[in-house]
């Protein structure tokens, strides 16, 4: 009697440990692939958006042929920064460079980075003395509208991709694409255009080029793991392919 009262315990003991583990897995923590893709699109928006500014000219230095930049706009090199997954080895290359039409390529670590968006602003500025840059991203209607929707269906929150340029119809091989490889890795490859202006010049594009981006999950956080920004030749920019230039670029041309 006693070892069948053991046992009967035993039989309870299991069944309430099972319960216990069936409840723990029930419970974790998992994301489909729309889910995923709107979440990582939300960083590359974010990542764009912090990348552009507009600078009265009386906020520039210019000092040896170089150019020192104070931003007062609403964002800090530590909200670009924070879009990074920073815990890694020291000497980790979180940015690779290449500019294909004279075969160089430049490697940045964290703390590379960061310094040099201190001194210049934006990942993407290259000339001196600019006052407007706009760093856009190319997606079709569709693509742009569902992951809006995703957004707002698994967020509650309402996403607005407007540092985007939309894609005419048809025009396919340079949409935004986000692969999502597992439940804490994801893959995206953007096309992009940069206008900029100054007393000079401009708007006009100056830079074209991909964008690979390596995105890790972290804490519950999507954060760029790695990226790569590959510059092609400006002069095969597809302008010509999206459907209209941005409002201030359009502005100024009288467009």
């Amino acid at each position: 009697m006693k070892k069948l009262s053991i046992l009967i315990f035993l039989i309870m003991l299991a069944i309430s440990l099972s319960g216990c583990l069936v409840s723990d897995k029930s419970t974790k923590s998992t994301q489909n692939s729309g889910e995923i893709s709107a979440a990582v699109a939300d960083k590359i928006e974010a990542f764009f958006l912090y990348n552009e500014f507009d600078s009265p000219r009386d906020n520039w230095t210019t000092e040896n042929e170089g150019v020192n930049w104070n931003p007062a706009n609403d964002w800090t090199v530590e909200d670009i920064m924070s879009l990074f997954n920073s815990n890694h080895d020291e000497g980790y290359q979180i940015l690779t460079i290449y500019e294909s039409e004279y075969d160089l390529e430049y490697k940045k670590d964290f703390n590379k980075l960061e310094d040099e968006l201190t001194e210049m602003g934006s990942i993407f500025i290259k000339q001196p003395g600019v006052y407007h840059l706009g760093v856009y991203y190319l997606v079709s209607e569709e693509l742009k509208s569902d992951i809006e929707y995703q957004y707002k269906h698994y967020y509650n929150i309402d996403l607005d991709l407007k540092t985007s340029l939309i894609l005419k119809d048809g025009v396919e091989s340079k949409n935004l694409k986000v692969i999502p490889e597992s439940q804490n890795s994801a893959k995206a490859i953007v096309y992009f255009l940069v206008y900029e202006q100054n007393e000079d010049i401009g708007p006009l594009v100056t830079d074209y080029g991909t964008v690979t981006f390596q995105f890790t999950k972290v804490s519950g956080e999507w954060l760029i793991d790695r990226m790569v920004i590959n510059y092609l030749d400006v002069d095969d920019a597809p302008v010509d392919q999206i459907e209209a230039a941005p409002d201030w670029v359009q502005a100024a041309s009288g467009i």
